[in-house]
Formats: C-alpha cells, sequence, structure tokens
C-alpha cells in the first residue's frame, strides 16, 4: 500500500508548524477571523487549481501573491479571497511590512 506524499491541508492537523485553518469557512470569512483575532502569520491557499498566500501582521493583511496569475498586492489578495473550495493553512511566523 502506497503512502501519500503530500498530506491533505484539508485534514492534516499539524504539518511541521501548519495548522489546518476552518476550511469550512469562506475565505472571506476565514480572513475576516484572522482579522479580529488578531493573528500574525502566514496563511496557504490552494483549490487545485490556484494557489497563493496571505501573510498577516496583528491581524492586517500586510502582503498577498496569487501563483497562478503572478498577481501580488490588491489583486493578489482580490483573487485569493475570491477563490472557492479552497483548502487553506495557517503558521504562526514572525511578518515583516
Amino acid at each position: 500500500m502506497a503512502t501519500n506524499p503530500r498530506p491533505d491541508p484539508k485534514t492534516e492537523v499539524n504539518d511541521g508548524g501548519w495548522l489546518a485553518a476552518a476550511s469550512f469557512l469562506s475565505m472571506p470569512e476565514l480572513v475576516q477571523m484572522i482579522g479580529q483575532g488578531g493573528k500574525t502569520g502566514e496563511l496557504a491557499v490552494s483549490n487545485g487549481h490556484c494557489s497563493g498566500k496571505l501573510w498577516f501582521r496583528e491581524g492586517q493583511i500586510q502582503r498577498a501573491v496569487c501563483e497562478k496569475t503572478g498577481n501580488t498586492g490588491y489583486e493578489g489578495a482580490v483573487c485569493l479571497l475570491c477563490m472557492n473550495g479552497a483548502a487553506t493553512r495557517f503558521r504562526p511566523i514572525n511578518v515583516d511590512s
């Protein structure tokens, strides 16, 4: 029986500092939850067709990148916020501005 070398981010609880990040929420709801919680860290997002990352400092988005389109900043954040069916994972890290 072969094992899957890449864990599914929807079910992986802890993967080297990464934590499953409420995949049952829509992206806007998840970003709102991170913002209200004042979290600092990196949110990885993927739906199988597109992926990207959002970096937060004290609940505020500092950077964003959509890897499929190459969009960064505001455009990258909007691309990721509009993603449907995304699996997400979050890891607390220091985020510089």
